[in-house]
């Protein structure tokens, strides 16, 4: 075990050299991707002044803003300042942009985080009790459940949350907030579609797991059902579940968006869909590019585990 927690320090150190220059490609490629869905979608001052606000007014806005400016001046003066840690000024909140995110980044870490814990918390015993118990009736009701799960989508989840526990019995309120009666909604709503893909993804695993040969030696052996299940079957079973959670952080992240703003939760989410509808683009470039440092971070950080869990990696080089 020694060995591969060194093998995984090692993994780490060497992916944090390339980790530089994987964040400033992607963070490159994903302003110009902005930019230019914030040029193909109109004018930011349509949509930012009245409608009624007279052309002088509307030009002096622009000259401010630098909009006035062509596309290419525009980008070469947000990766100027963007270099430097500045994103620019909020078209909608006349504020700097990056702060604004970064005010929201802890309540919108404590939503994925509870969501992501809640998830691994319902779908690993979930996983290896219906891969246990096999064509029983427990193995065929959470079957049943995860259909529903992915069926339906986080948001229509929200809304019958909110119809049951908030409208119908009044346990919990309707809008989120940052205490923990206010999270208990999202939470659950984030991590519906997520507790159903993991469990399927474990139970398929764990079965695979248990018509392996040494399983059945050890069955033969006396190895009580607890303990081959948890101490034999699970470490291998959570292989590719692991694998599979660097893409389920994406679908995470990308649920919150839609699920803060149902709840009106004072999130990052919410934050950049009135962003997006405001065309505000320094405020959706703040927002990327923080969610696409936590993606690579979050990324690194599996993979270094899945080194951990599975010994056949503990001594192959970094890849660096």
């Amino acid at each position: 075990m020694c060995k591969r927690w060194l093998s995984s320090l090692r993994f780490v150190a060497g992916r944090g050299l390339l980790f530089g220059l994987t964040l400033l490609l992607v963070l490159a490629g994903s302003s110009l991707l902005v930019f230019s869905l914030a040029y193909l979608t109109g004018d930011p001052t349509t949509a930012l002044l009245p409608a009624d606000t007279p052309p002088e007014a509307v030009a002096a806005f622009r000259r401010q803003q630098g909009l006035d400016a062509p596309w290419g001046v525009q980008y070469g003066r947000f990766l100027q300042r963007a270099l430097q840690g500045d994103f620019g000024e909020s078209l909608r909140y006349r504020q700097a942009a990056l702060p604004l995110v970064l005010e929201r980044l802890g309540a919108s870490v404590r939503l994925f985080a509870a969501a992501l814990g809640v998830a691994l918390l319902v779908s690993v015993p979930a996983g290896l009790l219906t891969a246990r118990y096999h064509e029983t009736p427990l193995d065929q009701g959470v079957r049943s459940s995860i259909l529903i799960g992915q069926a339906l989508p986080p948001f229509v989840v929200a809304q019958l949350l909110i119809l049951l526990f908030a409208v119908r019995l009044q346990w919990l309120p309707a809008t989120g907030d940052t205490s923990w009666r206010g999270l208990v909604l999202p939470v659950l709503a984030t991590s519906s579609f997520s507790v159903a893909t993991l469990t399927k993804l474990l139970r398929s695993s764990a079965l695979e797991v248990l018509s392996q040969d040494y399983i059945r030696t050890a069955r033969a052996k006396g190895v009580a059902g607890r303990w081959l299940l948890f101490k034999h079957t699970l470490r291998n079973a959570l292989l590719p579940m692991l694998a599979a959670l660097s893409v389920e952080v994406n679908s995470l992240l990308a649920g919150t968006a839609i699920i803060e703003t149902v709840f009106a939760y004072p999130g990052m989410g919410r934050l950049i869909v009135e962003a997006a509808s405001a065309r505000d683009v320094p405020l959706i470039q703040a927002f990327v590019s923080v969610v696409t440092l936590f993606v690579v971070f979050v990324n690194v950080i599996f993979e270094a585990l899945y080194r951990v869990l599975d010994p056949r990696l503990a001594n192959t080089p970094s890849d660096v």
